[in-house]
């Protein structure tokens, strides 16, 4: 299709349902956005062809799980994506009224470390949240980020998210530019290392190799930066807990430092598997 069409005619179309509905989830309380998110999500999602891939997933990560338990866990990770998009138009107030947060890390004196600060979590619970707890703590962060595809989409995201305290850096050729000078420059990144890379390295994730990013790693290696694992569990409801742990001990070697993510990884989803995003082909090769 002509790109020019694509912009004019397809891409408005293909954004008005998503503003619409995060319309109708902003006017709502907190609460019932989240739960009528779940529920919408839980109710239509299972029936759409990426569920497949949940199930896939989901077998080759717990190959011993019965198929009765397998559902009732992708039924409920179905409840948690639904949320998340319940919960986008309240993240500021969820962050600050309903979030625990476990300080493993030591904020206050990593603060004072004249070194980039590079904190990875996983597309678990509402994963949206972590980066509003630092700027709450006057901590300034760039959040790599996804591009969507449709440029009215990306303009949406790019203004709801906008805040003096985070810049956005876009993945892809220019925004790998972009990282690197935030990394020399000593700035904070957030960064979602669990989700599958085309362009990465095979590392054992629950046992088979799965493509996997190893920059964010080796660029940490290189300039000294620490990596801080970021763990978002939701407790009950809009009620979560975000655990700042140590930082990571770097490996010379990215890949022996990709091991240790991605074990850190399966030992989170291990524990709450119901709370991670099962619906994209995590181990294609």
């Amino acid at each position: 299709m002509n790109k020019s069409i694509r912009k004019i005619f397809i891409d408005p179309i293909e954004f008005l349902p998503l503003f619409l509905v995060y319309v109708v989830f902003k006017i709502l309380p907190l609460r019932l956005s989240s739960y009528l998110g779940g529920l919408m999500a839980r109710t239509i999602c299972p029936l759409l062809p990426v569920h497949k891939i949940g199930e896939m997933n989901l077998k080759k990560a717990f190959p011993n799980w019965s198929s009765k338990k397998r559902a009732a866990t992708l039924n409920r990770a179905w409840d948690n994506l639904g949320r998340v998009v319940g919960e986008f138009p309240h993240l500021k107030k969820i962050a600050q009224k309903y979030t625990e947060v476990v300080d493993l890390a030591g904020l206050d004196s990593l603060e004072k470390e004249q070194k980039s600060k590079v904190f990875f979590s996983a597309h678990m619970a509402n994963w949206e949240i972590p980066h509003l707890i630092l700027m709450d703590r006057g901590m300034k962060i760039s959040l790599l980020s996804r591009p969507p595809n449709n440029w009215l989409t990306r303009l949406f995201f790019m203004k709801v998210r906008h805040d003096p305290s985070v810049s956005i850096i876009l993945k892809g050729r220019e925004g790998s530019k972009d990282f690197l000078k935030a990394m020399q420059g000593g700035h904070n990144m957030g960064i979602l290392l669990d989700q599958r890379l085309s362009e990465g390295d095979q590392v054992p994730f629950f046992g088979r190799d799965a493509l996997t990013p190893i920059v964010p790693g080796r660029m940490a290696y290189k300039f000294g930066a620490l990596m801080i694992p970021v763990q978002v569990e939701r407790i009950e409801g809009v009620r979560f807990r975000i655990t700042y742990h140590k930082p990571l001990k770097l490996k010379k070697d990215p890949l022996d430092t990709a091991r240790d993510i991605n074990k850190l990884y399966e030992n989170w989803i291990a524990d709450r598997p119901d709370q991670w995003l099962w619906f994209h082909n995590r181990w294609k090769i």
